[in-house]
């Protein structure tokens, strides 16, 4: 059975921030925040893993905690995998490197790089490919949206802005660069698009930068840069 975008988005735990309504839900965060690494302590890896985590500390006042799960050639401690398309060959050859890799895991993949709309038919029917990293012109994006919108989660790869030009299209989520160095300015942002209050969540952006160029001039002063 081919999955839905709602159930993809259920499944792949790839963005940062995502959209899913939830009655009654407390004040973020409320709960324990678990990083999974899938390297051994005392690696590059976990070192980066664990300042995540104290940024998080730090900046939202959560309980941050890092798991390590290493084995399986890194592939324990991942709910999705991320697959690149190679830097050239054919429909046919991108469609076989793809299908190698679904049919060789569980887990759930997600589609990185510019596949024609061909290739993109071609890929459909494999179940476990469930989401779609944009990152390209909106005409593409939109093309992609109108064919596979239902089958596919499609995420935005790292712009508020872009978040911002498919919300009406059906877009729940987005990688957030500043979660690991200004996470309260990512959770004000992604609050007000909660709400739907697009202008605050464009005031969040705004005001940072300005904060921003300000501690980037000659003449600048010691200031409280935190989102407000």
């Amino acid at each position: 059975m081919l999955l839905t975008r709602r159930e993809a988005i259920a499944g792949t735990g790839l963005a940062l921030l995502t959209g899913q309504p939830v009655l009654a839900q407390p004040a973020y965060p409320s709960r324990t925040i678990k990083l999974i690494v899938p390297y051994p302590a005392g690696g590059t890896t976990d070192f980066l893993g664990r300042l995540v985590a104290d940024q998080l500390k730090n900046g939202l006042g959560a309980t941050a905690i890092v798991e390590n799960k290493p084995g399986a050639a890194t592939s324990l401690g991942a709910d999705a995998i991320q697959v690149f398309m190679p830097p050239d060959g054919s429909d046919e050859s991108y469609y076989e490197h793809f299908r190698a890799i679904a049919g060789s895991t569980p887990r759930a993949i997600a589609i990185h790089g510019q596949p024609s709309m061909a290739l993109l038919r071609m890929l459909k029917p494999i179940e476990n490919i469930v989401a779609f990293k944009e990152e390209f012109s909106p005409e593409y994006t939109l093309q992609i949206y109108e064919e596979f919108g239902d089958r596919w989660n499609i995420f935005a790869g790292g712009s508020k802005s872009r978040l911002l030009t498919y919300l009406p299209y059906g877009m729940h989520a987005y990688y957030s660069a500043f979660s690991t160095f200004a996470p309260q300015v990512a959770m004000n942002f992604w609050h007000a698009v909660e709400r739907k209050d697009l202008a605050a969540a464009g005031e969040q952006m705004t005001r940072y930068l300005a904060d921003q160029r300000a501690l980037d001039s000659p003449e600048a002063e010691p200031r409280d840069t935190k989102a407000r």
